[in-house]
């Protein structure tokens, strides 16, 4: 929002007379000097830095109508920077700026309209005020107004008019803009899709340490999007932007995860047991609240149960949506099951909350097979008291089985680790391997990645479970601690052992 006026370029042995020259001048009740006075203070130039005096020389200076006084002025309200913070004040100071044509404090106005910081929200004078500050070449309001046309914040989407104010505020090297005009190139948003475009704007914004760019960089690099495939970095890039605590980076890292299944499979074939698929399913999209109806979605496609289309993705957006009833059509099944699972008639397990109990899939499995997309041919394996020794060979041995499970895990309690990694609800379980040290690990996918857990990690975690569901009164947990169900998969799977380290498996 705010950008901070730059430090004089002086050179250090005359700093302090420039410090009294504003100071004289300021005293006199010069504007301009008392503004000067003030990032001198803030700045540290030719004196302490004293964020309280900063303040003070901005209220004479602004008081007087000098309009970048008026906007650091609000700057300092809104942040609560060597004053109380007050937004009602931080408002009023950008408005006095902003009417006087001050391009900052007009975009700074239009964020607090946007917001509804310091004022009522209204998004048609938060278009307004970005416009006016665009047109004086201002970028981050060039960046904001893509962003209202994206949205529709005041105005009516126009993908055209996205890409034409991200590349304009992008031109002037704004890192937001430049990592949001290639978002439009690899999309396709106003303009064909480009993927070499959109990773060399990526690149230009990661290259001044923007996290956001630099996790898209290491996706490009992980899928060779625009730039030739090259895990190395596509690890190096999420490290980058993981330091800066972007979180979806922190999750791949946490997890460990393989990005693509060449790359975990590389990890895991040197392990001195390996027992995993032969061929990787695509990841299931598993963006939303019903991750056990993706998880359980994604094991009978993969095991080659189903004789007609199922799409969980579509599933997703519908229940975003909230359409419940009135988009189900014959080919349309990711909304049909949908329905089913929101009128199953368990009152306590219905949909509208986390799906915590792994009879929904034992009743989902029955669904499946009366309506003709194949017979999973799965279980549910329940026993509250596992010891771990217990729990790992049960989960062995289904491997071993030819079978693939759905895990259950409580967001309440984050798994698999607790305190560690992002919470989840279930994922789905495609294999197992041991390493040196005789630990067990997974080969689970969740949110459209394949992760490594620990299959200690996720038996201590499932005694973390309270026995009642904590986020919905008459929820049971207890009935599935330490429970899974499997599936039965029609294609052959593969061994793998150290003693074979080069052995590829087949993609």
């Amino acid at each position: 929002m705010f950008q901070r006026n730059p430090a004089p370029q002086i050179e250090q042995q005359s700093q302090s007379k420039t410090f009294e020259c504003y100071k004289k001048a300021a005293e006199q009740g010069r504007a301009v000097a008392q503004y000067n006075l003030a990032i001198c203070y803030v700045n540290g130039i030719g004196i302490e830095k004293d964020e309280k005096q900063a303040v003070e020389w901005y209220k004479k200076a602004a008081a007087q109508g000098y309009a970048k006084a008026q906007c650091n002025l609000g700057v300092c309200y809104e942040k609560g920077t060597g004053i109380e913070k007050d937004e009602k004040q931080a408002f009023e100071w950008y408005k006095k700026a902003a009417v006087q044509g001050h391009a900052t404090a007009q975009c700074n106005l239009g964020v607090c309209y946007e917001k509804g910081t310091g004022n009522e929200k209204d998004e048609k004078q938060a278009y307004e005020w970005y416009e006016k500050a665009a047109a004086q070449g201002y970028a981050v309001a060039q960046c904001n107004l893509g962003v209202c046309y994206a949205d529709g914040i005041g105005i009516e989407k126009d993908e055209k008019q996205v890409f034409e104010w991200y590349k304009k505020a992008a031109a002037q090297g704004y890192v937001k803009a430049q990592c949001n005009l290639a978002v439009c190139y690899a999309d396709g948003i106003g303009i064909e899709k480009d993927e070499k475009q959109a990773f060399e704007w990526y690149e230009k914004a990661a290259a001044k340490g923007y996290a956001v760019a630099q996790f898209y960089i290491g996706n490009c690099y992980g899928k060779g999007k625009g730039v030739v495939k090259n895990q190395e970095k596509a690890y190096e890039f999420f490290q980058k932007a993981a330091a800066q605590e972007h979180q979806t980076a922190k999750y791949l890292m946490s997890k460990e995860i393989g990005y693509n299944a060449d790359s975990l499979l590389e990890q895991i074939a040197v392990s001195k047991e390996c027992y995993v698929p032969c061929q990787l399913p695509d990841p299931i999209d598993q963006e939303g609240p019903y991750c056990g109806v993706v998880a359980f979605v994604g094991v009978v496609k993969y095991a080659g149960c189903l004789t007609k289309p199922l799409y969980a993705t579509h599933y997703e957006k519908q229940a975003a949506r909230g359409n419940l009833d009135d988009h189900r059509n014959e080919d349309d099944h990711g909304d049909e099951i949908l329905y089913q699972m929101q009128h199953f008639p368990d009152e306590q397990q219905r949909s509208d909350g986390p799906i915590y109990s792994i009879h929904y899939y034992q009743k989902l499995a029955g669904y499946l097979a009366d309506h003709q997309f194949g017979n999973p041919d799965g279980k549910a394996v329940l026993k509250e008291n596992y010891t771990e020794e217990e729990y790992t060979a049960a989960l062995i041995k289904a491997f071993r089985e030819n079978k693939v499970l759905v895990l259950p895990g409580d967001e309440e309690n984050e798994m698999p680790v607790k305190g560690q990694g992002q919470k989840t609800h279930w994922v789905f379980a495609l294999g197992y391997w041991r390493d040196e040290k005789d630990n067990y690990y997974l080969l689970v996918s969740h949110h459209g990645y394949y992760c490594k857990w620990s299959i200690h990690d996720l038996y201590e975690s499932n005694k973390q479970l309270p026995e009642e569901n904590p986020r919905k009164k008459g929820g049971h947990l207890k009935e599935y601690r330490y429970s899974f169900y499997e599936v039965r998969v029609k294609n052959e799977r593969k061994m793998i052992d150290k003693s074979e380290p080069s052995k590829k498996m087949c993609l």
